[in-house]
């Protein structure tokens, strides 16, 4: 499939995001709390760099996790939600990654692009399969 790509410029030179991931990371991990946080920060000033404006969810399955969740898509429109691999590569959050999906169906704007990372540091080029950055 090709996707036609959302020209950043058509919305104002910045993109907002949403990225949700998880707060507890597996014992069998393949980097510690300290390396994710350090990959996160430099992804930070990344997406920074390329106009994007993000808001960060590290959730817990769990009801109060859900609840944020579907406050931040009801009170901000998300031009793209993204949803780390912690959520989507662990078996034992199949449910809490299957309820994200339904929240973003339920309460965001029909127009946001739901867009997996496969890592940490992935997030910009997982958006650039979605937007374009060269205008």
């Amino acid at each position: 499939m090709t996707r036609n790509l959302i020209d950043v410029s058509s919305l104002g030179g910045k993109v907002t995001v949403l990225i949700i991931g998880v707060k507890t990371l597996p014992p069998n991990a393949p980097f510690t709390p300290e390396q994710l946080d350090k990959m996160l920060q430099e992804e930070f000033a990344a997406l920074k760099k390329m106009g994007v404006e993000h808001q960060t969810l590290r959730i817990e399955n769990d009801a109060e996790s859900r609840e944020v969740v579907s406050k931040s898509l009801r009170e901000q429109k998300y031009d793209a939600v993204v949803i780390g691999g912690g959520l989507r590569g662990l078996p034992q959050n199949v449910n809490l990654l299957e309820d994200v999906v339904e929240l973003i169906r339920e309460h965001a704007d029909p127009s946001t692009k739901i867009v997996f990372t496969p890592k940490p540091d992935g997030t910009c080029d997982s958006l650039k399969r979605f937007f374009n950055f060269d205008n």
